[in-house]
């Protein structure tokens, strides 16, 4: 995740690239490993068939995959080829279906 003029209140200010990861903390009655399992593969599934993205996006609204949490790191932004470092600015966060959608502007 590409996160420009990042501050996390201890003193880390800049252009960061976050990069971390989430472990299931799943409470809710409803979730199941399966309707995570589901969910999952028509999400992939509607990366190539955007006819199934209304569903899917259905489905996360009702959080079928459950929750979560987790530690994320910030690297520097020196990371990033010059290249990408001087065009990452023509991006713009177009939503989820969108393939830099995690992008923060």
């Amino acid at each position: 995740m590409i996160v420009p003029n990042y501050d996390n209140g201890k003193g880390l200010k800049g252009n960061y690239v976050m990069s971390g990861y989430i472990a299931s903390d799943n409470k809710e009655e409803f979730f199941t490993p399966v309707g995570s399992c589901v969910f999952d593969l028509l999400q992939n599934i509607a990366w190539r068939y955007p006819s199934v993205r209304d569903i899917v996006t259905y489905m996360r609204k009702l959080n079928i995959s459950g929750s979560g949490s987790g530690y994320s790191r910030p690297w520097e932004w020196s990371i990033l080829s010059e290249e990408t470092q001087e065009n990452i600015y023509r991006l713009k966060n177009g939503g989820f279906w969108n393939e830099w959608g995690m992008v923060i502007d």
